[in-house]
C-alpha cells in the first residue's frame, strides 16, 4: 500500500529515489512510517461508516421475541460512541423473558396495522394497570405505533375502600392515535433522532358505594411521550454461534418514554377526594415509564440488546431488569449445514431484472424470511415473502445494484434451510 502510494502521488521517478533512500537509511524509514503506517490504520478504522436502518432491512416481526435477562453478567452501564466496539462475547444464558408479536391483515380498526405486540401494561394507579395490545406499521418513515386495543377488564377496589363490591371497570376500548407513535424514524443512522406524543383516553366506569358512584364514567386521558436520539453506532460482539453472525454493526440510540394522566369523572376532573385514596394524582408521570439505551441490527425486527437505567441519568442499571440480550442472531453467509442443498432449489428468474422472484423448495409453507447479502458478506435487503400455489414469492422494496448475491432462505425456527447465489442486471 505504502508503495502504491507514493508511485501514485509522487511518480515513477521520485518514487526510486524515495526507495534508494530508505533502503540506504533504515532507521530513518522505521521513524518516518511506523507513525504513517498507525496514522492509517487509525484512519482507515475510524472511516467505517454507522448502519442505517430503512424499510429496506428492518423485518415486521410475526413471532416470539425471545430475551434473556444478563444484567447480573454486566458489571457496567456500556459507554456509547462513535465507530466503537461493545465486548459482549463473555455473556451467555440468563434468565428468559419473551416479548410476543402477532402478524395484523385487514384489521377493520387499523387497516394499515402489519402486527401487534400484545400484553403491554399501562399503569392506571401505583397497584393497578390494565393490559392493552399495541399496533404497528413499518412504512418508508419507520416503524410506527398507529393505535392500542384495550380488552373489558376489571380491577376490584377493596383493598383501597375496604368495600369488595367496589371496582374500575375498564370498557373495551379501541383507540387510533392521533398521529403514529414514532418507535424507529427512517433513515436512522448517525446523528438521527426523533419524537413523538399522542394523546389517548380510555374509558372506564367507577363503584364506590361511599361514594355514591355506581358505575361513573371515568376517563383517564393520557399522553404518550418518546424520544430517540443515536448515540453512538458500531459493532456489538456476542459469543459465538455457529452458522450466525456474532459481530453485528448497531446503532446506539438512547430513549425516554413516560405518560403524563389526568382523570375525568362524569365528565368533568375527578375531585382529590376520589383520586387520593388510590393514590391517583392529577397530571401524574405513570408507565410504561423508560430511561433505555438499545442496540439495533439490520435484517430483523427489535433490538440486539436493551439498558434499562433507573433514571435520567443514564448511569444506574436496574439490578433485575437491567441488561436484556436478544437470544436472536442474524444468520451468515456461507453456512455449511443446511436442511437443502442448493440443488433442491430453484430460484427463478435468475439473473432477476426487477424486484420480484420466485423460489421453489420442498417446504415453501415453512420459510419465514429471505436475506440478501453482497459479495462482502453485508446485508442489503431482507423480506418475509409470500406463498402462492406451492412457491415463495419475494417482492424485494427496491431493486439490486447489478451483481452476484448470496441468498439465505430462513425458516421459521431462525435456521438456514439453504442458501446459494443470484444475480441481479438491469
Amino acid at each position: 500500500m505504502i508503495d502504491e502510494w507514493c508511485v501514485r502521488s509522487y511518480g515513477q521517478k521520485h518514487f526510486k529515489l524515495f526507495n534508494h533512500f530508505f533502503n540506504s537509511n533504515p532507521n530513518i524509514m522505521k521513524k518516518i512510517f511506523t507513525p504513517l503506517l498507525l496514522a492509517m490504520l487509525v484512519s482507515h478504522s475510524y472511516g467505517q461508516s454507522a448502519l442505517t436502518l430503512t424499510q429496506s432491512n428492518v423485518l415486521i416481526p410475526t413471532d416470539t421475541f425471545y430475551l434473556n435477562d444478563v444484567t447480573s453478567q454486566i458489571s457496567s452501564a456500556p459507554t456509547f460512541s462513535a465507530n466503537a466496539t461493545w465486548d459482549y462475547t463473555a455473556v451467555s444464558g440468563g434468565t428468559p423473558a419473551s416479548y410476543n408479536y402477532v402478524a395484523v391483515s385487514g384489521d377493520p380498526d387499523f387497516p394499515t396495522a402489519q402486527f401487534k405486540r400484545t400484553n403491554y401494561i399501562k399503569g392506571l394507579t401505583p397497584a393497578v394497570g390494565f393490559y392493552f395490545d399495541q399496533y404497528f406499521e413499518i412504512n418508508a418513515s419507520g416503524v410506527q405505533a398507529i393505535g392500542m386495543r384495550i380488552p373489558a377488564q376489571q380491577f376490584g377496589l377493596g383493598p383501597f375502600t375496604g368495600n369488595s363490591a367496589d371496582s374500575i371497570y375498564i370498557l373495551g376500548n379501541v383507540i387510533t392515535y392521533s398521529s403514529p407513535r414514532n418507535i424507529v424514524a427512517f433513515p436512522a443512522t448517525a446523528g438521527s433522532s426523533w419524537a413523538s406524543t399522542v394523546r389517548c383516553v380510555a374509558n372506564m366506569e367507577l363503584t364506590v358505594s361511599s361514594a355514591s358512584l355506581n358505575h361513573a364514567p371515568l376517563d383517564e386521558a393520557f399522553y404518550f411521550t418518546r424520544t430517540d436520539t443515536v448515540n453512538g453506532w458500531g459493532v456489538l460482539q456476542q459469543a459465538p454461534v455457529s452458522g450466525y453472525m456474532s459481530n453485528l454493526p448497531v446503532l446506539a440510540v438512547r430513549s425516554n418514554e413516560f405518560c403524563i394522566d389526568s382523570f375525568y369523572l362524569n365528565g368533568a376532573p375527578a375531585p382529590s377526594a376520589i383520586t387520593t385514596p388510590f393514590g391517583i394524582t392529577q397530571g401524574q408521570t405513570s408507565g410504561p415509564q423508560n430511561y433505555r439505551e438499545y442496540f439495533y441490527i439490520e435484517g430483523q425486527f427489535g433490538y440486539q440488546m436493551l439498558f434499562n437505567y433507573t433514571d435520567n441519568t443514564f448511569s444506574s442499571l436496574y439490578s433485575t431488569g437491567g441488561a436484556y440480550l436478544s437470544k436472536k442472531l442474524p444468520v451468515a453467509t456461507g453456512i455449511s449445514t443446511i436442511d437443502q442443498a442448493p440443488s433442491q432449489i430453484a430460484i427463478y428468474p435468475n439473473p432477476i431484472s426487477g424486484t420480484t422472484f420466485s423460489i421453489r423448495c420442498s417446504d415453501p409453507s415453512a420459510v419465514a424470511q429471505v436475506a440478501l447479502y453482497d459479495m462482502s458478506g453485508r446485508m442489503v435487503q431482507a423480506v418475509q415473502p409470500a406463498v402462492y400455489d406451492g412457491r415463495v414469492e419475494v417482492v424485494l422494496p427496491k431493486a439490486l445494484a447489478d451483481g452476484m448475491y448470496t441468498y439465505a432462505i430462513i425458516g421459521k425456527d431462525g435456521k438456514v434451510t439453504a442458501h446459494g447465489k443470484l444475480t441481479a442486471v438491469k
